[in-house]
């Protein structure tokens, strides 16, 4: 699944493909690796590092069209498990 977020501050947007967790206790739910977050939030809000949009931890902000990206944890490598919400489009 690859997921389209977007910063309407900036006019940016960038694509994520969460990893499924597929056993243990977040089955069902997402990953994303630290690696990736940061590349989301500078592709979003550029390279510097004083960035006053006030995007979320991946760098999003507004209204989300397709899908809304919730933070449940961090994994062991200081990555994020997440779910994935659908926005209503009705």
């Amino acid at each position: 699944m690859k997921i389209t977020i977007t910063n309407d501050y900036h006019n940016t947007e960038t694509v994520v493909a969460p990893r499924p967790i597929t056993e243990g206790r977040y089955k069902g739910y997402h990953r994303i690796s630290k690696q990736v977050a940061r590349r989301l939030h500078e592709e979003l809000c550029g390279y510097s590092g004083d960035c006053a949009c006030t995007g979320d931890t991946f760098g999003a902000r507004g209204r989300q069209e397709e899908h809304n990206i919730e933070i449940i944890n961090m994994d062991y490598y200081q990555g994020f498990i997440v779910r994935i919400i659908t926005t209503n489009q009705g």
